[in-house]
């Protein structure tokens, strides 16, 4: 395995289908921290991500109306422009 993708390997799970690692891959690249606190969970800040079936929750347990990575990077994009502008 490249160093490239030793970025990805610590969230990776043997229960992971390849669209669930692209999807991974997808939001690490945008420069986003990433940590996994459960199998089906990842956490990027207060967003949780449920890339299995593309839930989206925004911390204290806010669902989003829209589902899916495409929902989730633009939710993502809006946290970090509020946090420069501020």
């Amino acid at each position: 395995m490249t160093n490239q993708n030793r970025k990805y390997e610590r969230l990776y799970l043997s229960i992971d289908t390849d669209d669930v690692r692209d999807q991974i891959r997808a939001i690490v690249d945008q420069g986003y921290y990433v940590e996994r606190p459960s199998d089906y969970q990842l956490k990027i800040g207060m967003v949780n991500y449920y890339p299995h079936k593309g839930t989206i929750t925004v911390d204290p347990s806010r669902r989003h109306p829209h589902k899916g990575l495409d929902a989730l990077l633009e939710l993502l994009e809006m946290h970090r422009a509020m946090i420069v502008t501020l």
